[in-house]
């Protein structure tokens, strides 16, 4: 699945990653010690949600402690609002 070298783009996205969240380097290290590739990747694939552009531009809703999602300011505020309750009825197991 991996290239030669790919270890190392892989780690070095985690890192940047982890990183914008505020995460010291030290603790960023321990994070991934014990962490597979597939983790390591999955880490770094999340690192376009950090970026600061995107953060600035769209908004984030909490709707529990485990689950959040982020919407484009392009979407209108009844899809939006339609989002965030169908999110919410699928976490609680309602099924209207």
């Amino acid at each position: 699945m991996f290239f030669a070298g790919n270890k190392h783009v892989q780690y070095l996205r985690a890192i940047i990653t982890l990183s914008r969240t505020g995460e010291t380097l030290a603790a960023i290290q321990e994070k991934l010690r014990n962490l597979s590739m597939e983790e390591i990747e999955k880490i770094g694939d999340q690192i376009n949600l950090f970026n600061p552009g995107r953060i600035l531009e769209s908004e984030t809703h909490q709707i529990t402690e485990d689950v959040a999602i982020t919407l484009s300011p392009r979407l209108s505020e009844e899809v939006k609002q339609k989002v965030i309750e169908s999110v919410s009825m699928l976490l609680r197991g309602d099924r209207d």
